[in-house]
């Protein structure tokens, strides 16, 4: 139903909109849009995002997924480098979103940067959630045309399957602990389990489990749980209590820690079917795989329900714990 307004509402917003400043306000974030993308075509036509923040391996992806949609939008190619201390090697250089993926040969990126601490910050962009349609699909084809894993990776992942998947029907399953409880309720091992045995009942021909979590126990519980389904999962660096994995206190292999992240993301998303809690890099599974059939033991709270999570809840499954 259409707001109903008064005289007098009408009558302020008519003054508000006569407004020289509020005109000019407008006119100046439309100029900048406007004149960032003049100025990106005019980059050789290449859209360049420098972000330097520490937030988790799949949040990233999320930002350069946003600047791909802009890019995508106005016929621009997306060049991001990111300095993110949780991921980055000094021996492999500064920008560690080139160590898994590929990216323009520097010697073709011109000097036009946009440096960035998130994402909303940069206003030139004029980049509002509307840039990734509300759909899985569309994220798949943004990421299929702009993300391009490194062969290095592609080949890990290759060897996993042959190894592993070959000749199975595989079910995914993937706990994210630690201290993920802050974003969404913590599911027991016992609620996993249960669901993954009500799924094992109603479909028997799965033979094979893949277990994917940052804590170590959940895999121990899952082998002692599941042994005729042959649970394999990659030797990874994994937490014995609440510190994650990707925490600068957890110390370890900045590299192997992304590396490791997407191995596994790409592991589930070849899977016949995940079950999954909570988390960005399961969320992308679905990205990598919008066909995946998803089975969502918890959702995240409202005020941290990011992308892709947002999405996959519109049409996963959410078990009954």
């Amino acid at each position: 139903m259409a707001a109903a307004y008064t005289t007098m509402d009408l009558d302020r917003i008519g003054r508000a909109l006569r407004n020289p400043i509020i005109i000019a306000r407008y006119l100046n974030a439309g100029r900048k849009r406007l004149y960032f993308r003049y100025r990106q075509r005019n980059n050789r036509g290449v859209c360049s995002v420098h972000m330097n923040r520490s937030v988790g391996f799949f949040a990233q992806l999320g930002w350069y997924l946003y600047i791909s949609a802009f890019c995508d939008e106005h016929n621009l190619i997306p060049h991001v480098s990111i300095a993110n201390p949780l991921f980055t090697d000094p021996q492999r250089g500064p920008d560690c979103f080139a160590y898994y993926f590929h990216t323009l040969d520097p010697a073709f990126v011109a000097a036009h940067v946009v440096e960035t601490t998130h994402i909303r910050t940069i206003h030139q962009l004029g980049l509002p959630t509307r840039c990734l349609s509300p759909t899985i699909a569309r994220a798949a084809v943004l990421a299929q045309r702009y993300l391009r894993v490194r062969p290095e990776i592609n080949d890990e992942v290759e060897r996993f399957c042959r190894a592993h998947f070959e000749g199975a029907v595989v079910l995914g399953v993937h706990f994210r602990g630690t201290d993920k409880h802050s974003e969404a309720p913590r599911v027991s091992y016992e609620q996993c389990g249960g669901a993954v045995k009500q799924f094992l009942n109603r479909h028997p021909a799965v033979n094979r489990l893949f277990v994917a979590s940052d804590e170590s126990r959940f895999i121990q519980y899952m082998q002692a749980e599941f042994p005729s389904r042959s649970p394999c999962y990659c030797e990874d660096q994994r937490s014995e209590g609440q510190l994650a994995v990707h925490d600068p206190g957890f110390g370890g292999d900045n590299y192997k820690k992304g590396r490791e992240a997407l191995v596994n993301c790409l592991l589930l998303s070849r899977c016949s079917a995940l079950i999954r809690t909570a988390s960005a890099l399961s969320g992308w599974a679905s990205v990598f795989n919008p066909q995946l059939p998803v089975v969502m033991l918890n959702q995240p709270y409202p005020e941290t329900c990011w992308f892709p999570d947002r999405l996959v809840m519109a049409r996963a499954t959410l078990a009954a714990l």
